[in-house]
């Protein structure tokens, strides 16, 4: 179908191809597109392997991803992913940020193990001296207004993070690292883990009012 078709497209767009081809196989394009495209399949073909790895699935759960992506990526609301390493966590992050054609806003990554970093990539920063703004470092919320913001390993995330990060989803409002303006921006948050749910919570590795968001 047409919906299927266009979910296939996703899917490898969000793995960094660049065209895909269908059966019933037309030799020349095959040739045409290997021929223009040879050198950046070269550099996705990692990627580009994993995602034909998802696509042969068919089995219930991967049915149920599929469902997943397609509720996700109607809607701003945060999403958890967790699973072992190897699990293309960022990988299904991108389709549900690709599926949404209304977005149009950038999808970023922050690693939570960059915790002392996290808070001022996150929120931005204002540097002052004297009373008097030197340094405004945008954050990745207004960088991703619109878009999508991954942050993984949120485990490693700091308590005072994840509350500032909780009270953004909760009003849409946020003021930057010493800012003194408060800003709106519309971003959709997805937290990804190595860890299940349960661990999460029993080794207080979350805010779980996060959770509950």
């Amino acid at each position: 179908t047409l919906a299927w078709l266009e979910f296939r497209r996703v899917l490898f767009r969000s793995a960094g191809a660049k065209d895909y081809i269908i059966k019933p196989y037309d030799l020349k394009k095959i040739l045409y597109t290997i021929e223009r495209d040879f050198e950046k399949i070269q550099r996705n073909s990692s990627e580009t392997k994993k995602i034909y790895d998802i696509m042969l699935g068919s089995t219930k759960e991967m049915i149920e991803i599929y469902k997943s992506i397609g509720h996700f990526s109607k809607t701003m609301n945060p999403v958890l992913v967790s699973g072992e390493s190897g699990t293309s966590k960022e990988l299904f992050s991108k389709i549900v940020h690709n599926f949404n054609k209304k977005e149009n806003g950038e999808f970023l990554v922050i690693n939570g193990e960059l915790s002392d970093f996290a808070d001022k990539l996150i929120f931005g920063e204002e540097v002052y001296h004297n009373n008097i703004l030197i340094e405004l470092k945008k954050s990745y919320l207004e960088k991703a207004h619109k878009g999508t913001i991954l942050i993984k390993k949120i485990e490693n995330l700091k308590l005072e993070t994840q509350i500032k990060l909780l009270d953004f989803l909760e009003t849409g409002i946020f003021t930057r690292v010493n800012g003194k303006e408060n800003l709106s921006r519309n971003v959709r948050i997805i937290l990804s883990s190595n860890k299940n749910l349960d661990e999460l919570l029993e080794g207080n590795f979350i805010y779980e009012a996060l959770l509950e968001k």
